[in-house]
């Protein structure tokens, strides 16, 4: 069902791309050209009855001409509307609305197009995974809006600390994932000890501390594939929080589980 207002905005790209004013000059040059080639094939075959050629030549080149900037701007400046509303469509769709960082399906997205990039120069990434401990707890004893706070402070103080490169998303739920481009697993650890220590170092909510878990994965061969890699940061989650919860777990290279991360496409 999206397939023609999709065809609809990429027939309204070019007008946007050209701009407003070069729009109505293009039309408006392409108007006159063709009021005099229409005027003159309707002086060669068409005009029956002799008329002073004042008296309809000049509406004929100019009534195109005036008409076709004014019709032009309306085109584009319906375009551009158009095109910015379906930008800040495609922003809402890959925002969450809570924390104002990327969510599932903006992770998704840009992480296919970094595996690809990583594929082509051969380099490793890594994965991490965090979650907030006693959640559910926090919900029922403080209420929503402190969970909710919680979970503000927490995106806004791991995209602080992160590297540019990194790709930081909120998983769902009180569940987060960061993409690190190019980090083998001792760098990847690093920078989620980094994350953990500093949200334990906070007070954030109702003068209470927040601590999280954090599970790490690493595909440093290629091929790896990136939702194996995520199962198994999860995975590792899982057992930092089986430990007592507030660390962060790697997943150690010489596990099995991890080699079978790579090669099988």
């Amino acid at each position: 069902m999206a397939q023609p207002t999709d065809k609809a905005f990429a027939g309204l790209e070019w007008l946007v791309k050209l701009g407003v004013l070069r729009g109505v000059l293009v039309v408006t040059t392409v108007s006159v050209a063709l009021s005099v080639l229409l005027t003159s094939l309707h002086l060669r075959f068409l005009v029956s009855v002799p008329v002073p050629l004042e008296h309809w030549v000049l509406p004929a080149v100019m009534v195109p001409s005036l008409v076709a900037p004014v019709v032009t701007y309306a085109v584009l400046s319906l375009g551009s509307r158009l095109m910015e509303t379906r930008v800040a469509l495609e922003r809402a769709a890959h925002t969450d609305p809570l924390t104002q960082i990327g969510n599932r399906r903006a992770f998704t997205d840009q992480a296919v197009r970094e595996m690809a990039r990583l594929a082509r120069s051969g380099h490793g990434f890594s994965i991490l995974i965090l979650d907030i401990d006693h959640f559910k707890a926090l919900n029922d004893r403080l209420g929503h809006a402190a969970g909710d706070t919680a979970l503000v402070s927490v995106a806004t103080i791991c995209a602080g600390l992160l590297r540019p490169s990194d790709f930081f998303c909120r998983w769902g739920g009180e569940e987060f994932i960061a993409l690190l481009p190019e980090a083998r697993l001792d760098e990847a650890v690093r920078i989620a000890e980094t994350l953990r220590l500093a949200i334990a170092g906070r007070s954030l909510v109702a003068d209470q501390r927040l601590t999280v878990s954090v599970g790490v994965a690493s595909g440093d061969v290629f091929p790896a594939r990136l939702d194996a890699i995520i199962r198994e940061a999860d995975r590792q989650l899982y057992l930092a929080k089986a430990e007592g919860r507030n660390r962060t777990r790697p997943a150690p290279a010489t596990e099995p589980s991890l080699a079978r991360l790579v090669g099988d496409r």
